[in-house]
């Protein structure tokens, strides 16, 4: 109610007190008559009063609840400056406890910490000010080129093209032995070069492809890649190979099931690391052996030869093979393969049976 009808419903109280005192009497309809003004007076100055009670209260709580989200904004801020201003690999970082944090002399503060969700890092800031709270998800786009940590291990990436690839052989899983077969138990298990730890560690595992995928026949599947990463399809690798010049008539061969081409010219020196064994101060692996015909990694692929498990381990230092996710169209359960080799320079391509006497080498490629 306002100020002006409060006094003037205080005028008319007045006016009947006065016109009846005249009369050195009040009668019953006058005391009451002024009984309701003033009642309906003070019930009008206490509503005003608790309205501006309530007002200035719910003004403080939403000053205080915005005051602690421009908190949490400013830690967005400070996150994205660290990733893309100091360089700071949020990949790497270690989640369940705070990874930047600052507190204001206004008693404002923020935190900004992970949380590993399904094998995905998700990163939040928070804000706090006198008791309120409030958080939101900070999206870091992943930049090619910087690595990626998973399951405890460090993986290098590269651009090629419009493409993301691991720069390393995936290597996650428990070690088994080759008398054991790689089940489908809910446990990664892979092979390591002649039962060497130390070969699984320079090379990455060895995985049958029924592992490799999770037992999946789906194109494209994630199996054991990091969250946002998959096994690359046959159409991904030929447009790795594409990129680095091979003709779309080349990249399609061969047509038939079971038959091993070399394709190209000089694309699979494109893709092999140059670290080459010469007998003197490159003689550990991992490296190629001599020759290395026409390697010189203009592509940053940087393909080790790991060799492969094939009822027996062979080819380690000669030749490094690949699995896409792709099953081949004449029998479901072929799939096509890429193999390198230290005396050529072409990318071999086969479209192979994935029994479980086969394992080789995985890169995955980002999503």
């Amino acid at each position: 109610m306002s100020p002006i009808i409060i006094y003037r419903l205080k005028l008319a109280c007045l006016l009947i007190i006065m016109n009846n005192y005249k009369e050195k009497f009040l009668s019953g309809s006058a005391i009451m008559v002024s009984v309701v003004i003033m009642a309906a007076i003070f019930l009008a100055a206490f509503g005003s009063a608790y309205m501006v009670i309530t007002s200035t209260s719910r003004e403080a709580k939403i000053s205080e609840t915005l005051k602690a989200e421009q908190s949490a904004f400013a830690g967005v801020e400070r996150l994205k400056f660290e990733v893309y201003s100091n360089n700071f690999d949020a990949s790497s970082a270690t989640c369940g406890s705070d990874i930047f944090s600052f507190s204001n002399d206004d008693g404002s503060s923020y935190s900004v910490y992970c949380l590993d969700v399904n094998g995905e890092k998700k990163f939040y800031s928070s804000g706090f000010y006198n008791g309120r709270e409030f958080s939101r998800e900070v999206r870091i786009p992943f930049v090619c080129g910087r690595n990626i940590e998973y399951e405890g291990q460090s993986y290098r990436t590269v651009k090629i093209g419009s493409q993301c690839w691991m720069k390393d052989n995936l290597n996650v899983g428990t070690q088994i032995s080759t008398v054991d077969n790689q089940g489908n138990d809910g446990v990664v298990e892979k092979y390591c070069y002649g039962s060497s730890k130390l070969n699984c560690d320079v090379y990455g595992g060895l995985y049958e492809w029924p592992e490799a995928m999770k037992y999946s026949a789906t194109e494209g599947a994630r199996g054991i890649c990091p969250y946002g990463w998959h096994i690359p399809t046959d159409s991904e690798i030929k447009q790795l190979e594409m990129f680095l010049g091979m003709t779309q008539t080349m990249a399609n061969y061969p047509t038939t099931n079971g038959s091993p081409v070399n394709r190209g010219t000089n694309e699979g020196g494109e893709l092999k690391s140059t670290t080459t064994y010469n007998g003197t101060t490159i003689i550990n692996h991992p490296r190629w052996d001599q020759p290395n015909t026409l390697a010189t990694d203009t592509s940053s692929f940087s393909a080790l030869p790991a060799g492969a498990y094939w009822v027996t381990f062979g080819g380690i230092g000669q030749r490094f093979y690949m699995w896409s996710s792709s099953l081949g169209t004449s029998w479901p359960y072929l799939q096509w393969n890429r193999f390198l080799d230290y005396s050529m320079g072409t990318v071999g391509r086969i479209n192979r049976f994935h029994n479980s006497y086969i394992a080789y080498s995985i890169r995955c490629i980002k999503d």
